[in-house]
């Protein structure tokens, strides 16, 4: 799962977190902990990679990636003990692709 935020100071902030198919959310916590992966999923490594490589190099068409963290997911969140991914990166002018 995947949400987006964007602050007054047009960064944005991307929150990617592990989450079972809808029937494992009705399992008790305990048994949701089963399905923590402590390894990034292709995707969200492929992305940070990416986006360091293009900030180093000093890209102008790609967001600049500000910082990212990765964090535990705690007991309310979905699969607790599951990874939870902070990315803050430059917001560009122009059209989202979604929107188009």
């Amino acid at each position: 799962m995947c949400f987006s935020w964007q602050n007054p100071l047009d960064n944005e902030l991307i929150l990617r977190i592990r989450i079972p198919d809808t029937q494992k959310l009705l399992l008790d916590p305990k048994e949701r902990t089963k399905y923590a992966l402590e390894q990034f999923n292709d995707f969200t490594q492929n992305e940070i990679d990416v986006l360091t490589k293009l900030t180093k190099d000093g890209c102008s068409s790609a967001p600049r990636l500000i910082s990212w963290k990765r964090d535990k997911q705690g007991k309310k969140i979905p699969v607790p003990g599951g990874y939870v991914v902070y990315i803050l990166m430059e917001k560009l002018p122009g059209v989202h692709p979604l929107d188009f």
